[in-house]
C-alpha cells in the first residue's frame, strides 16, 4: 500500500541510462546528494564522516563533529497556504527563506605531506603487525602539516568499521605514558627553573633507591660522573630523577602543566582527550620521581608533540 518505495541509491549514470532503456512501468528517479570521498586512507580520522543521528544528518568525529553547527548551515523554508486536499493555493500568500550554504574550512594541512606520512606509517604499521600507530607533522607554529593513524577507517563507509573505538582519532584520543620522551619536559623544566644547566653533575650509580623501590638505568649500567648533557644523550633514569628532585615535586608538577599535559590542548578536532598527570597530586616522592622519566602519567600523541 505504500506507493513509493526506494529501491537503491546511488545509481551510476551508466545503471540509470540501462534501466530506462528497458522502459518498465512504475519505475522513476529522483537526484539526491550524497558525500564522496575521493582519496582513501589520508584522513579518515581528521575528516570524521556525515553520519545518521535520529533520521537526520548529523556530522561525527573529527572536523565533521568538531564543526557541525557551522558546517551543516541553515535550511530554507517555505510558508504557504493549502487547500482542502493538502494542494498548495497558488494565489495566497507565501513567503520564503532562503537555504544557507555553511561554512568552508581552510586546513593547515599539506595533502603532499599528509599522503607520504599516512603511506610512511601503513608500511611500518604492517611490517610491525601493530595494533595501532600513530604520526603526526607539526610547525613551530602548531601548525599541523600530517597527523595520521591506523586503523583507520573509510568515512564514505563508517558503518562497516568492526571496532567502534576505531572512529576516535588516537593521535589526540588515546592516551600512553609517554616513557623517555618525556625526559626532554623534565630537562627543560630543570634548565628553566635555573635547578640544573647543561655542565651540572651529578653521580650516577646505575639505580636510586626511593623506598621500597628500586629504580635503575635501562641499560642496567652505572656511568659514574655525569652532566645533563649526558644525561640526554644516554637517557639516563638516575639522571632524571636527580633533575626533578632538584626541582621539587611542586616546581616539577607546575613545569609539566605549563606544557600542557593533563588537559586537552583545544585541536578543533571532536573526541580529545586530556590524558592524566593527577598522579602528581599524590603523597609520595615516588609519583613525581617516575614522571620525571615519562611513566605513572599519560599523555596523549599530541600533547608530547
Amino acid at each position: 500500500n505504500d506507493p513509493y518505495e526506494p529501491i537503491k541509491k546511488k545509481v551510476t549514470k551508466t545503471q540509470k541510462q540501462q534501466i530506462e532503456a528497458l522502459g518498465l512501468e512504475g519505475i522513476g528517479f529522483v537526484p539526491e546528494t550524497f558525500r564522496f570521498y575521493p582519496e582513501k586512507g589520508i584522513g579518515g580520522h581528521i575528516f570524521g564522516f556525515l553520519g545518521l543521528s535520529e533520521e537526520n544528518k548529523v556530522g561525527q568525529y573529527g572536523l565533521e563533529g568538531y564543526f557541525e553547527k557551522e558546517l551543516s548551515g541553515k535550511s530554507g523554508l517555505l510558508r504557504s497556504v493549502k487547500d482542502a486536499l493538502g494542494a498548495l493555493i497558488t494565489i495566497g500568500p507565501r513567503s520564503v527563506k532562503k537555504a544557507e550554504d555553511g561554512v568552508d574550512l581552510v586546513l593547515t594541512i599539506d595533502r603532499n605531506i599528509q599522503f607520504t606520512a599516512c603511506q610512511k606509517l601503513q608500511e611500518f604499521y604492517d611490517y610491525f603487525e601493530a595494533d595501532s600507530g600513530s604520526i603526526i607533522i607539526m610547525e613551530p607554529t602548531g601548525a599541523i602539516k600530517a597527523m595520521c593513524s591506523f586503523p583507520d577507517f573509510d568515512p564514505e563507509f563508517y558503518n562497516e568499521i568492526e571496532d567502534i573505538n576505531h572512529l576516535s582519532n588516537p593521535a589526540i584520543f588515546e592516551a600512553y605514558e609517554p616513557g623517555s620522551v618525556f625526559k626532554v619536559v623534565t630537562m627543560a623544566g630543570g634548565l628553566d627553573s635555573g635547578k640544573v644547566e647543561p655542565e651540572t653533575t651529578y653521580i650516577d650509580e646505575g639505580e636510586v633507591k626511593v623506598g621500597p623501590y628500586t629504580i635503575k638505568n635501562s641499560d642496567l649500567q652505572a656511568h659514574g660522573e655525569q652532566t645533563m648533557t649526558n644525561v640526554l644523550e644516554k637517557s639516563l633514569n638516575t639522571g632524571m630523577i636527580f633533575v626533578e628532585q632538584e626541582m621539587g615535586k611542586n616546581l616539577f608538577k607546575r613545569y609539566v602543566e605549563h606544557f600542557g599535559f593533563g588537559k586537552r590542548t583545544g585541536i578543533e578536532l571532536d573526541t580529545e582527550s586530556a590524558g592524566d598527570i593527577s598522579s602528581l597530586d599524590k603523597r609520595g616522592d615516588i609519583y613525581g620521581i617516575t614522571a620525571s622519566y615519562g611513566q605513572g602519567i599519560t599523555v596523549t600523541p599530541l600533547q608530547m608533540v
